[in-house]
Parts: structure tokens; sequence; C-alpha cells
């Protein structure tokens, strides 16, 4: 599962409330991309925070929420202290705890009459039953499972459907909002690998690029078989030589081509196909991340 325990609690907040929004007219597959970005980021961090009750036991304690017994979890330890300084004993009361400790003891919880664990209560909240907070740890732990085998996978058909192209879809249905655009960036920077159709000498990086309404830009790829199909529809020559670059490296390579006049970077021409100027990923992998880019001079 991806570490996304330093993410920006402003994109956690903003993901929750775009959630939350979700009206019964919504359909299925738009609750599924909203929610299911959310879940991915909260159920991605390696820890949670609670705030422990007055027992000798090292134990989170329960307040109501939305008329039920409820454990509250938080996912940074700012807000658990806030919560903590508000007459339940102060940060000394806050402790930390990987989810699946939590998540395992679900049927404990469920036992013990809790209805929820709610979320950043003080904040922008959300909540679930500790049961279906557990099953989706173990849908999403299976997923990436998949999602990784896929990744890796050459012969995967690169006409498949993958989530990504899911929330590129959502993206561009909805270019204004914050937590539509941070859910997909979030999974193209948790990507293990870009795929790149690499052109000229193999001294440098010299990914293969076109020309764009917008302007010059990179094409690259979110799986290795999206890049040869791309190159052998193209009749491009060595359409086999795919080039594979971590995905955090990736974005500091790309933005050192800016230099040579190259303006954007289009990803998955033929699926997903959405773009960014190569100025701007360094501000969003710090976005996505939670570890912003030092000013430039």
């Amino acid at each position: 599962m991806t570490d996304t325990n330093t993410s920006d609690p402003a994109v956690i907040d903003d993901l929750a409330r775009t959630a939350v929004r979700v009206g019964d007219g919504a359909s299925t597959e738009e609750m599924n991309i909203r929610w299911g970005a959310l879940w991915r980021v909260v159920l991605g961090l390696n820890r949670w925070f609670f705030v422990r009750d007055d027992s000798e036991s090292l134990r989170p304690g329960t307040v109501t929420f939305n008329g039920q017994p409820a454990v509250p979890v938080f996912t940074d330890i700012q807000r658990a202290i806030a919560f903590a300084d508000g007459g339940r004993g102060g940060a000394n009361k806050v402790f930390a705890s990987p989810p699946g400790a939590l998540l395992d003891a679900a049927d404990q919880l469920d036992a013990a009459g809790v209805a929820l664990l709610a979320f950043n209560v003080e904040d922008a909240p959300f909540c679930a039953p500790p049961s279906v907070v557990a099953s989706l740890a173990k849908d999403l732990a299976r997923l990436n499972a998949q999602t990784a085998e896929r990744r890796t996978n050459p012969t995967l058909d690169p006409n498949e459907e993958s989530i990504l192209d899911a929330l590129a879809a959502n993206a561009r249905e909805k270019p204004t909002e914050n937590a539509a655009q941070a859910a997909m960036w979030q999974e193209v920077f948790a990507l293990e690998n870009w795929f790149f159709i690499p052109r000229g000498s193999q001294g440098g990086f010299n990914p293969y690029a076109i020309t764009m309404d917008l302007g010059p830009a990179v094409l690259a790829f979110t799986t290795p078989s999206r890049a040869a199909h791309f190159a052998q529809t193209q009749g491009l020559e060595g359409a086999d030589q795919v080039l594979g670059v971590p995905a955090h490296a990736a974005a500091a390579a790309l933005g050192d081509l800016a230099a040579a006049g190259i303006e954007l970077v289009h990803f998955d021409p033929q699926n997903g196909a959405f773009t960014t100027r190569l100025s701007d990923l360094q501000m969003m992998l710090g976005y996505v991340t939670g570890k912003p880019s030092a000013p430039t001079a």
C-alpha cells in the first residue's frame, strides 16, 4: 500500500468534503470515484492518531458522532492534539497506531458497541462503521496488488481501462474541483514508474515528443504496454524499447527538459489522455506528497 503519511491535511479535507457532498442522485461510478479517492489516501497512511480514554489500557476514547458511539480518528497528530486539548487530557493522551492494528480489531469494536470510526471530527469529518473500513482496507490491498501486477506486466491489453483512466475522466469533467484533480495526480505519482518511448542517443533522457495545440509535449505512459502499443501504431522504430523511470525521478527529469523548449507532458494519449505543464510537475508532486518544493529565487 502506498505510504501517503505526509499528505497535506488540506488535500484530505478537500477529498472528504467532495465525497460527503455526493448526493443521492449521483451515479454509483461517481460515488465510487469520489469516496475511493478519499479512502485510498486515508487507508494509505502509515499511522492514524487517537486520544486515549482514562483506563490503564492503551485504547482510544469514544464520542457521540451523528448520534452514535464512535471512535475519533485523526489523520495527523496536530488535529489529535487539538482535540485532546479540548478537555480530554491534552497532548499526553495522544497516541499513534498503524491503521491495520485498529482494523484487525474491527469485530471487537463492533461487539463493544462502537458504531463508527469518525475521522477528523472537528475539521472536515467523515465516518464509516469499523467493519466497513476494515473491508475497504482489504479490498484496497487486493486492488493495489492487482494494479501492481498490471503495471509491471507488459502483456496487459493497452486498451483495458484502469482506475487512473476513470480518475482522469472525472478530472476532465470537473476541471475546477481540486479534489478531482488531486485524486488523479495522487494516483499518477503513486505509480512505480512512468514509461517513455526513447529517442536519439543512449547518453541522455530523450523521450519521444510531439507538438500539440498547447505546445511541444513529451509523451508519458502509465504502463509499458501502452507505450509500446503507441509506438507500434505510429510506426516508430524500436517500438519495443520502452524506458521506465521511477515517477518522482521522472518528474524531475521532465522539468529539466523545459530548457529545451518542451512545455508539456501528455499522459496516455490513447487512453486517459491528460496533460500538464512541465513547470507545474514539481509543484504538484509537493502538493500530493505534502512536501512542497522550495521556492525558486
